[in-house]
């Protein structure tokens, strides 16, 4: 039905959120796919509220990012860099799809240097 709402706005990425039809893609996916990581990670999800609240920050542009350091301290460092760059809310900055993001966690399981980085200060 044109109008409805599908899916769950805490794993909706920011273009689908605002019905920004044209720029939804396999980072889109991504961003979803980043999600569960980060609330499998910590337990919690990246953005909690009410549905129709975070779904209204997402569309508004006010979406915060979540945490730059997990709740759970427990969570490589690196391992967390993966999930934020999976999450992040403009897609240029996302993985490329889903197969890059799988061959980051391979690189990250191996004890390879992950290519994801913590944004600095000037980010």
């Amino acid at each position: 039905m044109e109008g409805a709402i599908l899916g769950t706005p805490a794993y909706m990425p920011p273009e689908q959120a605002a019905g920004e039809v044209a720029r939804i893609d396999a980072r889109s996916d991504v961003y979803s796919l980043g999600a569960i990581l980060y609330e499998i990670l910590t337990r919690t999800p990246p953005y909690r509220g009410p549905p129709q609240e975070v779904l209204n920050r997402i569309t508004l542009g006010i979406l915060e990012p979540p945490s730059r350091r997990a709740p759970n301290a427990a969570v490589p460092r690196e391992l967390e860099a993966v999930a934020l760059k999976a999450l992040e809310k403009e897609p240029e900055r996302r993985y490329r799809s889903a197969s890059e993001l799988t061959e980051e966690l391979r690189r990250w399981l191996r004890g390879d240097p992950v290519e994801a980085r913590h944004p600095g200060l000037l980010y």
